[in-house]
């Protein structure tokens, strides 16, 4: 037989994703009762998980929720990892196995990201985007001197086409703004 993990009432709330006021008023209530260590100060963690599932909270399942730094990180948490996750819990035999499935799988997506940063292949947006910035700067300053220059050059270009010139410059590169700010927001 494996032997039981055991726990805090601090550990299993986080575990479960409940505040730990949330297990104490359980454990006064009984039921924990046939989970406790002989000691009485702990909790045997796949006893009380089986206990959540079976017991007057049917509902209860483990969070998907991830951790912090995960749920703050869009390249990690998104909808695709979510359906992953999911059809990973979908084969686990007991909450216990859930909850470490769980874990597994946000610390594992968590050292791929690390792992491509280090490799190169994934940089800050923050990075990204001054390089951006970097190269249109110049570009940007070239398209708002076409019109100018154009004029110097030609001048029986009329004012007219100049100004649409111009105007059309503005435009592409408010579009290419708004891009670049939906890609930003994307990523962020």
């Amino acid at each position: 037989m494996a032997k039981l993990i055991s726990v805090t009432k601090s550990e299993l709330a986080r575990h479960i994703g409940k505040s730990p006021q949330y297990i104490s008023k359980l454990v006064r209530q009984g039921i924990f009762d046939k989970c406790m260590t002989p000691d009485g100060k702990k909790i045997y963690l796949e006893k009380a998980l089986e206990t959540l599932t079976k017991g007057r909270k049917r509902d209860f399942t483990p969070p998907i929720a991830p951790p912090k730094k995960v749920a703050d990180d869009p390249a990690i948490y998104n909808e695709e990892n979510v359906e992953e996750l999911n059809q990973l819990l979908a084969e686990a035999q007991s909450p216990s196995q859930k909850v470490q499935i769980i874990k597994d799988f946000w610390m594992g997506k968590i050292s791929r990201q690390k792992f491509l940063q280090a490799e190169g292949e994934l940089i800050p947006v923050q990075d990204a985007k001054a390089a951006v910035e970097k190269i249109f700067t110049p570009f940007n300053k070239a398209l708002d001197d076409l019109p100018v220059n154009l004029k110097a050059h030609f001048p029986e270009v009329s004012t007219e086409a100049v100004e649409w010139l111009i105007e059309y410059i503005n435009t592409m590169k408010l579009e290419a703004r708004n891009q670049l700010d939906k890609t930003t927001d994307r990523n962020n």
